[in-house]
């Protein structure tokens, strides 16, 4: 085997090379549509125009209302967001305590669980099979009424295994429980409809 003049990158499920039409959108804005958005000079309203737009293109392409999407910083960030201001919630709202996330979730959602944890909450780390995908009647089984929160990431960001999304939501919500799932892995890749 001869040997490659040329590296070879394996990582494309943690960060991928920028299209070069975007990198050029994203320049073309860094330097013409700097206004704060919340602004109400022209060049914040030219800002927040620009902000909605992106907005409504994302909540299209997952099949969203424009209200459901928040940007944040980037996906640890979001997750932790969700995690912990949806178990914050759910316990002074309903006095549910109690977490489910599966044990191979990205270190964001495992790293939000164990602050959790140290918060008196109850966590419960949901295993997965030999081909690493969650067993719904094993979750079925650790929810229970205190259950506040289930976390199951779409596709896991180290072997790629796609996770019964569809199903997972349909038990949560029969059990009136907050499901989030981790889509950074997924969204753009493959066909996302929430």
């Amino acid at each position: 085997m001869k040997k490659q003049d040329y590296p070879i990158y394996l990582d494309y499920s943690a960060t991928t090379p920028i299209d070069p039409q975007v990198a050029s959108t994203i320049e073309w804005h860094y330097s013409n549509t700097y206004g704060n958005a919340s602004s109400i000079h022209s060049y914040g309203r030219t800002a927040k125009v620009v902000l909605e737009e992106s907005r409504e293109i994302i909540a299209r392409s997952i099949g969203a209302e424009t209200a459901e999407i928040f940007f944040t910083a980037g996906g640890t960030e979001s997750d932790n967001h969700a995690i912990i201001g949806t178990a914050f919630a759910q316990r002074k709202k309903y006095g549910k305590d109690h977490i489910i996330v599966s044990a191979i979730e990205h270190h964001a959602v495992l790293d939000s669980a164990e602050y959790l944890k140290s918060h008196d909450f109850r966590i419960s780390f949901l295993p997965v099979d030999r081909n690493g995908i969650v067993n719904i009647v094993e979750l079925g089984i650790v929810i229970n009424d205190s259950t506040a929160l289930v976390s199951v990431m779409h596709a896991n960001n180290e072997t790629g295994m796609i996770q019964p999304i569809k199903e997972i939501a349909e038990l949560t919500k029969k059990n009136h429980i907050v499901f989030h799932s981790d889509t950074v892995q997924t969204i753009g890749k493959i066909p996302v409809n929430v």
